[in-house]
C-alpha cells in the first residue's frame, strides 16, 4: 500500500502553489477557490449548473447554457490585475455552441474595452482580446485557431515578459509581443466568467486556474491529466460574514467588527452594544434594537450574494414585543420594497424569509422560521442546498422549499442592513437583540435537525 501522502500526490497534479490565485474544481456548489496563494473566495453563479455526467475531473463541471443569464461571478481582487508581469490562465471546456460574442472570461463586469477578454468566439474562430488603455485591443487581438464543439480542449493563455502565447490541448496556436500592462479592474468591478455583452458562453466549464508571477508554460506540453493540488484545508472560508457583537457599549453608534477570513471591516448605522448574550459561557454582548433608530449596516461586497449557489444565514434573536413588521435584516438599500433576501420579518407570531429573483415580488421563498415569544433567545438558521431552501428555529426543521431553482438577484457591492426595513418610504424597525449572526457562502450547512451553538464560532 502507497503512503498516504504519496497517494495523494498520485491522485492530483502539482500547481495549487503560491502563484495560484484562482482555483475552481466545480466538484459541487460550494464553488469556493481553493488556491493556496488565493484571495478567500466563493464564486457566485448565476443559473449555471452543475453537471455529474458531463465533466473533465473529479465529480462535476459546470454547466453554461447561453444567453445572457448564464454565467458565474468572482469577487473583485487585483489577483487578477497582472501589469507587466508574468501569468497563466488555463482551462478546460467543453463547448456545445459557437455563437458569436461568447466568451469565457472578462476581467470586469462592463461590456467596455478592459484587461482581458478570454475564449471569445467570431466566425467559429476563438479569439484573444487584451487592452492597457480601456479603450483599443492594444496589447492583443489575435486569432487563436479555429472552435471545436462537443470535446473537451484544454486551453492556457500565458505571459513571460513581453512575449505572449496561447496553447490548445497543449499546442502553441499563437504568439505575439508587447510591453505594455494590462488594464486593472476598478475596485467596484468583479470578474464574469460565461458572459459577454449579453451573449452567453454555450457549454460546460472546469479545473479553471489563475496564475499570477510564472509563465507556467512557454513552448508545447502535455495538458494536466488530473485535477491541480493538493488542496489546503480552507473549510473556514465559506464564512463570509461573522458578528458577535461582543463591543458593549450600552451607546447608540456602536461599530461591530466583522470576524470572519474576509474581514469587511466595521458595521455602521446606528448600532447599540448591549450587554446581553446567547451563550452563558461565551463573552458578553448583543445587539440591541430600540424599535426607533437602533439598526446596523454590514459592509457592502459581492460575498453577500448568494446567486443560485449554496449558502447558510444564521444568527440568535430575542424578541421585545409581538408587534407585526419587525424585521431581521435585509440585504440592500431600505428603501427597495423587494429584496434579495429579507429575513427575520415578524408576523402573526412567526419569523418569516423572503427572497425574490425578479425584485418586483417575493417569487422565491416566503416561508416561516416557526413561532416566537417574547424575551426568550431563540436561534434561527435558512439554508439553500443546490435549489432547495430550508428553514429551522432551534435546530429544528420548520419549512422547505424546493419550487425554484432561480438565483437570489445581485445587488452588486450594496450594504446590508440589520434591524431595519424601509419598504418605499413605510419605515419598519426591530425590537429586540440579535447575536452571532453569522453568514456562509457556497455551503449549506444543515438540511436536517441539527444541535444548535453552544460557543460563539471562531
Amino acid at each position: 500500500m502507497l503512503p498516504v501522502n504519496m497517494a495523494s500526490l498520485i491522485a492530483t497534479e502539482s500547481g495549487n502553489d503560491s502563484y495560484t490565485k484562482l482555483l475552481l474544481h466545480f466538484n459541487d456548489m460550494s464553488l469556493m477557490n481553493v488556491a493556496k496563494g488565493g484571495t478567500p473566495c466563493v464564486a457566485t453563479p448565476y443559473s449555471a449548473t452543475l453537471n455529474p455526467t458531463t465533466k473533465k475531473f473529479g465529480t462535476a463541471s459546470l454547466s453554461f447554457g447561453g444567453g445572457g443569464a448564464s454565467y458565474m461571478i468572482v469577487k473583485n481582487s487585483t489577483d487578477f490585475d497582472f501589469g507587466v508581469g508574468n501569468f497563466t490562465v488555463d482551462w478546460w471546456e467543453y463547448r456545445t455552441g459557437a455563437t458569436d460574442g461568447a466568451a469565457v472570461f472578462r476581467r470586469q463586469n462592463d461590456n467596455n474595452v478592459q484587461g482581458f477578454l478570454l475564449g471569445h468566439t467570431a466566425s467559429n474562430r476563438n479569439q484573444c482580446y487584451m487592452s492597457s488603455d480601456g479603450t483599443n485591443w492594444n496589447i492583443a487581438n489575435v486569432d487563436v485557431g479555429p472552435v471545436t464543439l462537443n470535446v473537451w480542449n484544454h486551453f492556457a493563455v500565458v505571459r513571460n515578459g513581453n512575449t505572449f502565447y496561447h496553447f490548445k490541448n497543449g499546442v502553441q496556436t499563437a504568439t505575439w509581443s508587447s510591453s505594455l500592462a494590462l488594464l486593472a479592474a476598478p475596485a467596484s468591478h468583479t470578474m464574469c466568467i460565461g458572459h459577454w455583452n449579453g451573449v452567453g458562453f454555450q457549454g460546460l466549464l472546469d479545473e479553471i486556474r489563475i496564475s499570477k508571477g510564472i509563465a507556467r508554460w512557454t513552448a508545447n506540453f502535455a495538458p494536466p491529466s488530473r485535477p491541480y493540488g493538493p488542496n489546503p484545508d480552507l473549510s473556514a472560508w465559506h464564512t463570509v460574514g461573522l458578528y458577535h457583537f461582543n463591543n458593549i457599549t450600552n451607546a447608540a453608534g456602536t461599530q461591530f467588527p466583522d470576524s470572519s477570513p474576509y474581514a469587511q471591516g466595521l458595521s455602521g448605522g446606528n448600532g447599540y452594544g448591549h450587554p446581553y448574550n446567547a451563550f452563558a459561557g461565551g463573552p458578553q454582548g448583543s445587539s440591541y434594537f430600540n424599535a426607533s433608530n437602533f439598526y446596523n449596516v454590514l459592509m457592502g461586497s459581492e460575498d453577500l450574494n448568494f446567486g443560485s449557489g449554496d449558502f447558510t444565514i444564521e444568527w440568535w434573536d430575542w424578541r421585545s414585543d409581538m408587534v407585526d413588521g419587525r424585521p431581521g435584516m435585509v440585504r440592500t438599500t431600505t428603501t427597495r420594497t423587494y429584496q434579495p433576501f429579507l429575513f427575520g420579518w415578524a408576523s402573526g407570531g412567526l419569523i418569516y424569509c423572503y427572497t425574490s429573483n425578479n425584485a418586483t415580488s417575493w417569487d422565491l421563498v416566503n416561508f416561516s422560521l416557526g413561532s416566537y415569544t417574547t424575551n426568550v433567545w431563540s436561534h434561527r438558521a435558512i439554508t439553500r442546498k443546490n435549489g432547495v431552501f430550508y428553514g429551522f428555529k432551534d435546530g429544528v426543521l420548520q419549512s422547505t422549499y424546493a419550487g425554484s431553482t432561480l438565483p437570489l438577484y445581485s445587488v452588486g457591492n450594496d450594504q446590508m442592513f440589520v434591524g431595519v426595513w424601509n419598504a418605499e418610504g413605510a419605515q419598519y424597525w426591530g425590537y429586540g437583540l440579535m447575536d452571532e449572526l453569522r453568514i456562509s457562502k457556497g455551503v449549506a450547512r444543515w438540511t436536517a435537525n441539527f444541535t444548535v451553538p453552544t460557543v460563539p464560532y471562531s
